[in-house]
């Protein structure tokens, strides 16, 4: 299990994640939190980052070593989950899929329209424009290959968990759930009722419903 933290592509890292890492490893599952270039690099280039980690987990000497089999699912937070999202796609189309992907805070789109969804901050587009080198979203040639809704027939199974009045609008993860589902990919939304964001929104229920979805969906 690859555990991809948030900070709006520009701050934070791995230790962020070690609470999630420690309780899944407690349920069974060998967790490990990757770090991956921050800004000022660009997409696709965090993507690539954790791709390289998948990749590295499935070499042979390091199953041998953590005692892995080769099945990897990806789990992302905010602007991680983003990340993992765009990264399994891509292994998808390498033909070297992940098993499942927990996306924490997600944004489906990142096109100048979807940015407008919901009542987003100001920031947030910013934000977005920096991690994918444009100066303008309507003029952002590769905000829709950098949406994860745009190839989300490519994604295996995935678990969205959502705040209802978050930093990252609800509708967001609800066009990404109807991709899904026009996808024909098996999923699931759950949203947790107020602001809370990314990690935040881990609880008793949420963290068993994630340990619930990852045991479904591991070969």
């Amino acid at each position: 299990m690859v555990l991809v933290h948030g900070g709006a592509f520009k701050e934070g890292d791995r230790g962020t994640m070690s609470r999630i890492c420690r309780a899944l490893g407690d349920q069974g599952f060998a967790a490990f939190a990757v770090d991956y270039r921050l800004l000022p690099s660009t997409y696709p280039a965090q993507v690539e980052d954790v791709m390289a980690s998948v990749q590295w987990l499935r070499e042979p000497a390091q199953a041998e070593r953590f005692n892995l089999s080769r099945s990897v699912s990806i789990l992302g937070s905010s602007a991680g989950a983003i990340i993992a999202l765009s990264a399994a796609e891509q292994l998808r189309s390498a033909s070297a899929p992940v098993d499942a992907v927990v996306a924490l805070s997600p944004a489906g789109s990142l096109t100048a329209d979807a940015a407008q969804l919901g009542d987003p901050r100001p920031d947030l587009e910013q934000v977005v424009q920096e991690y994918l080198g444009c100066d303008d979203l309507s003029d952002c040639a590769i905000a829709g290959e950098a949406s994860p809704a745009t190839s989300a027939d490519l994604l295996p199974p995935t678990l969205i968990i959502h705040g209802s009045d978050e930093l990252i609008p609800l509708q967001q993860a609800q066009l990404l759930d109807q991709s899904l589902q026009t996808a024909g990919v098996i999923h699931d939304l759950i949203v947790v009722d107020g602001q809370k964001h990314g990690l935040q929104l881990l609880n008793n229920d949420t963290r068993a419903g994630i340990v619930r979805f990852l045991s479904d969906h591991s070969s």
